[in-house]
C-alpha cells in the first residue's frame, strides 16, 4: 500500500491511498484521521477477480449486493463483477472502523456509464 501523508488542520491527511488486495482487486482513495482518532475516508474498490476462478470466493462475499449491482447496471452482476468499481466510506473510531457503501458514488458512476457523460 502506498499513500501520501501530511499533517493538516483536520488531523492526519492521507492523499492518494493505493493498495492491492490479491483476492479482490485494487483500493484507492483519500481521507483523514482526526484528533479524536476518527476515520473519514472515501475509497473505491476496483474488482479484478472473475466469478468461479481462484478468486471466486471473494466475489461470493458480495452476496446480495451482486443482485443490487445487477439491478443498478441493468445486467447480470456475476458477469459484470470484473472491473466493477465500488465506492465506499470508512468511518468511525480507529478502534472500530465501519465500512459503509457510498450509494451516491455508485449511482453517479452508473449514470456516467449509461449516459456516456459526467453529470
Amino acid at each position: 500500500m502506498t499513500t501520501n501523508l501530511r499533517v493538516a488542520a483536520e488531523g492526519l491527511r492521507f492523499d492518494h491511498v493505493n493498495g492491492v488486495v490479491p483476492s479482490l482487486g485494487h483500493l484507492t482513495g483519500a481521507g483523514t484521521i482526526d484528533a479524536r482518532s476518527h476515520l473519514h475516508f472515501g475509497m473505491v474498490a476496483t474488482l479484478v477477480s472473475a466469478p468461479g476462478g481462484a478468486t471466486g470466493a471473494a466475489v461470493g462475499t458480495t452476496g446480495a449486493l451482486n443482485e443490487g449491482f445487477g439491478m443498478l447496471t441493468g445486467g447480470n452482476a456475476r458477469r459484470q463483477v470484473k472491473g466493477l468499481r465500488i465506492p465506499f466510506l470508512v468511518q468511525g473510531p480507529t478502534s472500530n472502523p465501519q465500512f459503509v457503501p457510498d450509494i451516491s458514488g455508485l449511482v453517479m458512476r452508473t449514470l456516467e456509464k449509461q449516459l456516456g457523460t459526467k453529470p
